[in-house]
């Protein structure tokens, strides 16, 4: 997305916009993280083609076609504090690697971070090459892609067992509901402090109301 103005203010990485469009009679409204900004002001976001989502099969239909959208302002809090010394770890459940995916690659400090990317089969991981640089050029940065088809379902205890190889670290949660509150659940379940623990809502789109 290239905004035609200039009063975009600065993006944040893992904030989102919402976009708005019209598809024939019907105004359509979405949310959705940005991936990435890039030099000449782009706003990369990376839209999965659901079965049953109105929006993102009308959107793969219009191919390379340029689509005039609206969008917000960046918003949202899910974001890394880089001056905080504190290790981060990351659990994101499918398309919930996207606010990772920016916060990695536009962070500027030697800070703690590792990303427990879960997906259902290992053909849905995108950004492979990018996370390969990323941690590549920063060392500090770790992820582990993990898929059901080889090491199945995520659980509890091995949810517990990933927390306590780190040292009280700030916990970022980002995927579909289910994940998310199976992440969150688990950190009931020990008692973790509720203030290291930062949550992005996933929305699924289907049909419009």
């Amino acid at each position: 997305i290239k905004p035609n103005t200039s009063s975009i203010k600065q993006f944040i990485p893992g904030q989102h916009i919402v976009i708005q469009v019209r598809v024939n009679d019907l105004w359509i409204e979405r949310p959705y993280t940005v991936s990435d900004i890039l030099e000449d002001g782009t706003l990369r976001v990376t839209i999965k083609r659901e079965p049953k989502g109105f929006f993102s099969n009308w959107l793969f239909e219009q191919g390379s076609n340029p689509i005039e959208v609206t969008v917000t302002q960046p918003q949202g809090e899910f974001v890394l504090q880089e001056e905080s010394k504190t290790p981060v770890l990351c659990f994101a459940g499918g398309i919930g690697i996207t606010p990772f995916a920016a916060q990695t690659k536009h962070i500027h400090t030697q800070k703690r971070v590792h990303i427990i990317y879960c997906a259902l089969k290992q053909s849905d991981f995108v950004f492979i090459d990018e996370f390969n640089q990323i941690t590549q050029a920063h060392p500090s940065i770790t992820i582990d892609f993990r898929s059901n088809e080889d090491a199945g379902l995520l659980s509890e205890p091995e949810i517990i067992n990933l927390i306590n190889k780190f040292a009280d670290e700030e916990i970022y949660i980002c995927g579909p509901e289910g994940f998310e509150k199976l992440v969150s659940t688990s950190l009931e379940h020990i008692n973790y402090d509720k203030n290291k623990i930062h949550v992005e809502k996933f929305t699924h789109a289907g049909a419009p109301h």
